[in-house]
């Protein structure tokens, strides 16, 4: 995996519309978009998968 790039993710929106709200969601001027679950995990004491677990139960 890697990761995508603004101009990506811009060369993308015009094939198919889901890459266009991807877009929307992802990007946000001036700030990389990030994810804080840290408050989920504490409420409910849980974590996320690791990525690699979840690849190896999909490969």
């Amino acid at each position: 995996m890697e990761e995508m790039t603004e101009r990506d993710l811009t060369l993308l929106a015009f094939t198919e519309l889901f890459w266009a709200e991807m877009h929307e969601v992802l990007t946000k001027p001036g700030d990389p978009f990030v994810i804080d679950y840290s408050e989920t995990e504490k409420i409910l004491g849980m974590s996320a998968t690791p990525v690699d677990e979840v690849l190896r139960e999909v490969i």
